[in-house]
């Protein structure tokens, strides 16, 4: 079969990638968007790992290109259409190229896939207190590539990193969840360490609210009178 290497519309990844890790998209374990061309991220409000990827790649490659759903299908298309690199030695370039990385042999954790661009990686996840789109020096993720692709090229080449970086740090969002996804069509992908615990700085905003709320109803009542 032929390996492929797609090209990335540099502009529209810049875009889409500033709008996605604005904040508003939260990571949550099964949640995609099957249809992302049809979806504009100011519509997104969750995904998964592999849902961040597929649509990401769908809406900014040049040829719409199509990945599966769920990291172990995604990882088994990138077998069979791309030319397997290391992870080690080409992540850590800056050369404009588009690297898909797969976690899927640590015990201890579920699966996990990312894409790296100028040595910063690119995904979705609750790690270090993150929760959604966003991204870590490549090497931050080095113990956890066991596998890793060339999936293409920005066009036109950029080697910079500073439109990648979401900073600064993002918080999680309050927004509804995703009504454009399909809740668990993929067990298999995303980080749990944490995950429960990532909803607690939410849970604790919306608690400090209603009892900000609370406290200005009766204050009010008060200051009328009996």
């Amino acid at each position: 079969m032929t390996k492929h290497i797609f090209l990335f519309d540099t502009d529209r990844l810049e875009t889409l990638l500033t709008s996605l890790m604005d904040g508003h998209v939260t990571y949550e374990l099964g949640d995609k968007v099957y249809q992302p061309l049809r979806v504009e991220p100011e519509d997104v409000t969750s995904l998964d790992c592999s849902g961040f990827i597929k649509y990401v790649v769908q809406r900014t490659t040049l040829s719409n290109e199509s990945m599966p759903a769920g990291s172990h299908h995604q990882e088994t298309w990138c077998q069979e259409r791309l030319i397997r690199c290391d992870y080690a030695t080409d992540a850590s370039s800056r050369d404009g190229s588009v690297l898909i990385a797969f976690r899927d042999k640590t015990p201890s954790l579920i699966r996990h896939v990312w894409l790296v661009i100028n040595a910063w990686t690119v995904e979705c996840t609750n790690r270090n207190g993150r929760n959604g789109p966003t991204s870590f020096r490549w090497d931050d993720r080095r113990d956890e590539a066991d596998d890793c692709f060339w999936l293409g090229d920005l066009s036109p080449p950029r080697f910079d990193a500073q439109w990648i970086q979401p900073w600064p740090p993002r918080t999680p969002s309050l927004y509804p969840r995703n009504p454009f996804s399909r809740k668990g069509a993929d067990l298999t992908c995303g980080d749990t360490a944490g995950h429960a615990a990532s909803v607690t700085p939410a849970v604790h905003t919306v608690q400090a609210c209603l009892k900000t709320a609370v406290r200005f109803v009766l204050n009010k009542r008060n200051s009328l009178g009996p």
